[in-house]
């Protein structure tokens, strides 16, 4: 499930993952209404975790979490986490169906809690589960018997389509599912239905036991598109020993437009590295370096004044020297565009050059109480805004953010180190005259990574205006296998 904030117990509340040197923890923030920043309250060890889902009980939260029989409720009053007991040695017999229900289901997404029948209700596979979250008399362990089925509210699967859950009044809810299925009029469609849950209750309605719907109206419409569009081109840059492979892919509404396509090259690049088609590129290293901008795509050579341009809107290539500093020679270790700059950098802090209109490499008069003739092996690099960017040391996981304004460096101190397995967010605090990374969020995959990250790369898409999530594409690729993924998350301001 992405990280997404959750409303409880008047606050609002983001689990993730993060790795301090040792074990994955589960970490609960708490947006800081004074200082708005997200601060943590709460860890937890969780060893090869996934949260599923999660559903506000009261003044607490239930998360779901990989493998699927684990639950832990997260007390907002105290700030405590506590695992919910479980038993796998009972079943629950599903009249809908004429089977047992012998293990637990996750909770997939948000979950819903109603208060007078004092259950959790939840969708999976557009089948509507029942869970009754218990505690002790003496308020120390939490209990959770397996689900209940109570009804299926759509002919559809999961494969075919998305579909959610929400609260009206009462016992009254309502489903949504939105149509993945082609249809020829060229729109989605969505299923619309209120419906009633129906069960016994004896004297007591908290011993309320749901056993079936009775559904109160159902539409399905068709749903215009959007006017709010997201259109982005990507450029995917194949090196091979004598030449690179430019491919393009264009995204819209946050689908590729390739998908299950073959790629067609559009454009060739003569960046020669080696004679041998059979080399390894991969574990040599890599002499060209390769960025974009509005107009261009450049293949910059590391230790020879050689710059290949392609233009975008022309397709047409061009080639020339860019004049390095008179009595400067410097090996370029990293290329990047800030704003409309071309910047390089060299393997030392105190080499920091942008590309000149007449194609000359002017240096920078570096300021800041770092040392500039310090080697730096660097690792990455993102681009904070149009005066500034940041990059990390790999030997030593240390980040220096570079203000092109001032001409300055400083150095950005992180809490904890990089993992894998997905992206790691977190943000940018300014303290005085410092830098420092805020809590890291890891926002896990939702694919399998089949190989290791120096085949993978990431661009921005885009953000959408009314839910503030932020688009990203990841492409991996392999010999000449390419796997592009779009996927969209919320971000924590």
């Amino acid at each position: 499930m992405p990280i997404c904030p959750i409303s409880a117990a008047g606050d609002l509340w983001a689990p993730g993952f993060v790795n301090y040197f040792g074990p994955t923890s589960l970490v609960m923030l708490r947006l800081d209404k004074e200082s708005e920043q997200w601060l943590p309250v709460a860890t937890m060890e969780a060893k090869h975790c996934v949260i599923h889902g999660y559903v506000v009980v009261r003044d607490t939260i239930l998360l779901s979490l990989e493998p699927q029989h684990l639950f832990v409720v997260f007390d907002c009053r105290n700030c405590a986490w506590t695992a919910v007991k479980t038993n796998n040695n009972c079943s629950t017999y599903a009249c809908t169906f004429g089977k047992y229900i012998t293990d637990y289901v996750p909770i997939r997404r948000r979950g819903l809690y109603i208060e007078e029948d004092d259950t959790i209700y939840f969708l999976r596979d557009n089948v509507i589960y029942a869970y009754k979250l218990c505690k002790d008399q003496d308020q120390c362990q939490y209990r959770m018997a397996l689900p209940t089925v109570i009804d299926r509210v759509s002919p559809f699967g999961d494969e075919e389509g998305s579909g959610f859950l929400t609260h009206l009044s009462g016992q009254v809810m309502c489903f949504v599912w939105i149509c993945k299925l082609h249809c020829s009029c060229d729109s989605s469609h969505v299923l619309i239905t209120t419906f009633q849950v129906i069960g016994d209750s004896g004297s007591n309605r908290e011993h309320f036991i749901p056993k079936g719907v009775q559904v109160l109206h159902s539409t399905y419409r068709r749903l215009e598109k959007s006017v709010m569009q997201t259109v982005k081109d990507l450029y995917i840059i194949c090196q091979a020993p004598r030449y690179s492979t430019v491919f393009k892919i264009n995204i819209m509404d946050g689908r590729l437009a390739c998908h299950n396509q073959n790629l067609m090259p559009y454009g060739v690049m003569d960046t020669f590295v080696c004679d041998d088609p059979d080399d390894d590129l991969m574990e040599q290293p890599f002499p060209w370096h390769f960025v974009c901008d509005s107009t261009s795509i450049y293949a910059v050579r590391d230790k020879i004044n050689d710059i290949h341009i392609r233009s975008l809107a022309k397709g047409t290539h061009d080639r020339f020297e860019a004049r390095r500093p008179f009595g400067i020679d410097f090996s370029i270790a990293l290329v990047l565009t800030v704003g409309i700059d071309v910047i390089a950098l060299s393997d030392t802090l105190g080499g920091v050059y942008h590309l000149s209109d007449t194609h000359e490499w002017e240096h920078h008069s570096i300021q800041g109480f770092v040392d500039l003739k310090k080697k730096v092996k660097l690792s990455g690099y993102v681009v904070l805004n149009d005066k500034s960017f940041m990059v990390c040391d790999a030997e030593t996981s240390c980040c220096f953010l570079f203000d092109l304004g001032n001409d300055k460096w400083s150095i950005v101190r992180a809490h904890s180190d990089v993992s894998d397995g997905g992206l790691e967010a977190c943000e940018i605090i300014k303290v005085q005259d410092s830098y420092y990374l805020g809590e890291k969020i890891c926002l896990r995959f939702e694919w399998l990574k089949y190989w290791d990250r120096k085949r993978m790369c990431l661009d921005y898409v885009g953000q959408e205006t009314t839910s503030g999530a932020v688009m990203f594409c990841v492409v991996q690729g392999i010999l000449t296998i390419i796997f592009a993924r779009v996927f969209r998350t919320s971000i924590l301001h």
